[in-house]
């Protein structure tokens, strides 16, 4: 299976939401994206930062899916630590998120789901 799509944000150390709205919209399937902006509108305009101190990566595996076997799913398991606010101590995460394509590669891999696993 070819690397998932680099992602501009990857670079930089710090990155707010309209910097960051192109890139998520880009790499993130349409219902994906509309949750994303739903939490922050949940937010108030509340500004959130998180540092992402440790994060280690799992391929979990794919599998065709969808009508006809259309399109291809792939999982990735990330645990780590993260920090969202400096004054707090790191929290540990384990999430799995799904990324979605067509078989045909017509298109690349977008976010379709994120699962929360709860601490590690």
């Amino acid at each position: 299976m070819p690397p998932l799509a680099r992602c501009a944000l990857a670079d930089s150390a710090v990155v707010t939401w309209p910097t960051a709205e192109s890139a998520v919209r880009e790499f993130s399937s349409t219902q994906m994206f509309d949750e994303i902006q739903r939490e922050i509108a949940e937010r108030g305009g509340r500004h959130q930062t998180t540092e992402i101190v440790t994060l280690d990566a799992q391929f979990l595996g794919s599998e065709k899916v969808g009508s006809r076997n259309s399109d291809e799913l792939a999982a990735v398991r990330f645990t780590g630590l993260l920090r969202e606010s400096p004054q707090e101590p790191a929290q540990p995460i384990d999430e799995v998120w799904n990324f979605t394509r067509p078989v045909d590669r017509s298109s690349g891999w977008v976010l379709a789901g994120i699962e929360q696993r709860g601490a590690t």
